[in-house]
């Protein structure tokens, strides 16, 4: 049976679950910030940001920004987004990914690619004729380290936050591109559509095998993966340098990409620690390169629990 995942080629913002006002200052990714009013109904105002050349990631032909408008503090309005633009009025186009629902979704969210340096205008308004003061907060997806640039630096930092929610201790909230709550799979395409490629362009390939301290001593069944004596062992790759490499969080024919997230060094290889049960434990991988290529291998493993390991070849 074939079992076929659908990845989204660019990222959107899921509602999972209500986004509070922020009471601990701004995610670390934060490029700008700056509040507006609402007086009237149907009043239209602007907050605008600066994007700082070194925000644009060299060699893309875009970056992804997040931009997110809520109420500040007792206000009555219910915050639209109407328009981003660019310098001169030139609007970019805006993704929406979560409206206001007061109650459920305290905040607007969503996205816009941009190419150039220079001023971002959000342009807001209320909905349902609603009046007050609100927040507008611009942010660089991928940059989870706060220095303003993505690069392979952020990987790390992503890769021990991936699939942790709001409230956890691995959760990072630079890291939550989309500020669901949650850094899961949507998060990691932000970041490396943002990601400065270690390397030349290529096709994505991944060769992937058993550490060979972990591997059967003696002739095995064949299959296309490995076979080991071990509970626990660790998986071995090579694939284009700066990816990331998403695990499966079950080990069946559904693929979730759920469970955890590794880095392919700057020269491409990466390890993956994993526990067996007896028989074959099926390892789903999903590999992202920073030049949007995709790569779904998977790699079984047998685990013969009942021989015992052999000290000598004969």
């Amino acid at each position: 049976m074939t079992t076929r995942i659908t990845v989204y080629a660019r990222p959107c913002l899921e509602s999972l679950e209500s986004r509070l006002v922020q009471s601990g200052g701004f995610p670390a990714n934060t490029i700008g910030t700056g509040t507006g009013l609402i007086a009237t109904p149907g009043e239209v105002t602007a907050v605008s940001v600066t994007v700082a050349p070194k925000n644009l990631t060299p060699g893309k032909h875009s970056t992804i920004f997040g931009i997110f408008a809520q109420p500040t503090s007792g206000s009555g309005l219910h915050p639209r987004i109407v328009s981003v633009e660019e310098a001169g009025g030139v609007k970019v186009p805006f993704k929406q990914g979560r409206p206001f629902l007061q109650g459920y979704n305290d905040q607007v969210a969503g996205f816009v690619k941009v190419n150039r340096p220079g001023p971002l205008t959000i342009v807001v308004s209320g909905s349902r004729h609603t009046t007050g003061s609100y927040l507008v907060e611009a942010t660089l997806a991928g940059d989870v380290n706060g220095d303003g640039v993505v690069n392979q630096l952020d990987l790390s930092l992503f890769a021990a936050a991936y699939e942790s929610k709001r409230g956890e201790p691995a959760y990072n909230a630079a890291a939550d591109f989309n500020q669901n709550g949650r850094v899961n799979l949507y998060d990691a395409m932000a970041l490396m559509h943002n990601l400065a490629p270690e390397s030349a362009r290529k096709p994505l390939q991944a060769v992937v095998n058993l550490n060979p301290s972990d591997q059967t001593p003696l002739p095995t069944s064949v299959n296309s993966g490995g076979e080991t004596y071990k509970k626990n062992v660790t998986i071995q790759g090579y694939t284009t340098p700066g990816s990331l490499v998403l695990t499966d969080s079950y080990k069946t024919e559904t693929y979730t990409f759920a469970a955890k997230a590794y880095v392919a060094s700057s020269t491409g290889f990466f390890s993956i620690p994993t526990s067996n049960t007896a028989g074959l434990n099926n390892n789903d991988l999903l590999i992202l390169d920073p030049f949007g290529h995709k790569l779904i291998r998977s790699y079984p493993i047998f685990w013969n629990a009942f021989a015992q390991p052999h000290s000598k070849i004969k």
